[in-house]
């Protein structure tokens, strides 16, 4: 024995719900100001013509009423917007997590910013994720007269030997000015060393100092800068 089913009554759509409901809505109420026209007439179709007006009406208002209703229901709802931000969203202004949370690619075009002198070109050697060296040359010379180290690393304090190694790459090459740059800090060792030795320090304090010298408008540069370098 074949079995017929029914497919199951689908409602329709919300928008057409919407216009349905108003344009049935709207038919009422033109039902009742027409019936509300022809009443005061004395001649008998245009007076009977009223009275099945105002019967009509409140099933037009009635069906009016349901649609919007229904409309009410079954409208998609937007997502209210929340206050909290997006945590991978990229920060839009200098603090010191910063300079951590920068690519390396970021960190090295940021340091070669802020350590540019004029008349002098730098020349980039990744050395791995987190370390960079940048060499600066006079802008008609080969041979490099500064060395400075990038090392973006977070909670690792560099030490003697990390200044003993940049030392030792200044001497290979002849150079007589070095600087080691790092997000993160100094171990007392390291500072008396550098200062034993003429090699500069800089750590995450420094280079947030250095970015606050500068106008508002560079540092939001700096930040776009810092964001798109690859």
């Amino acid at each position: 024995m074949h079995i017929m089913y029914r497919k199951p009554t689908e409602l329709p759509p919300a928008g057409m719900l919407l216009g349905k409901g108003v344009a049935a809505t709207a038919l009422g109420t033109t039902l009742l100001g027409a019936a509300a026209l022809l009443a005061p007439s004395t001649h008998p179709l245009l007076h009977a013509a009223a009275g099945s007006l105002r019967v009509l009406a409140p099933y037009a208002l009635a069906c009016g009423a349901a649609a919007l209703i229904t409309w009410l229901v079954l409208r998609p709802i937007r997502p209210a917007a929340t206050a909290t931000s997006d945590p991978q969203a990229p920060a839009s202004h200098w603090s010191e997590p910063l300079f951590q949370q920068l690519t390396p690619q970021g960190f090295t075009a940021i340091c070669g910013e802020l350590f540019a002198q004029p008349g002098r070109r730098i020349r980039v050697e990744r050395i791995d994720a987190e370390s960079a060296d940048l060499w600066l040359h006079p802008a008609d010379a080969m041979r490099p007269v500064e060395l400075i180290q990038c090392r973006q690393w977070a909670g690792h304090l560099a030490g003697v030997k990390e200044l003993r190694e940049l030392q030792g790459a200044m001497v290979s090459r002849d150079v007589a000015r070095g600087t080691f740059v790092t997000t993160s800090g100094f171990t007392a060792d390291a500072r008396r060393f550098a200062r034993a030795h003429g090699i500069a320090l800089v750590d995450v304090h420094d280079l947030l100092a250095l970015v606050e010298r500068r106008s508002p408008a560079q540092q939001c540069d700096l930040v776009a800068f810092a964001w798109t370098a690859r």
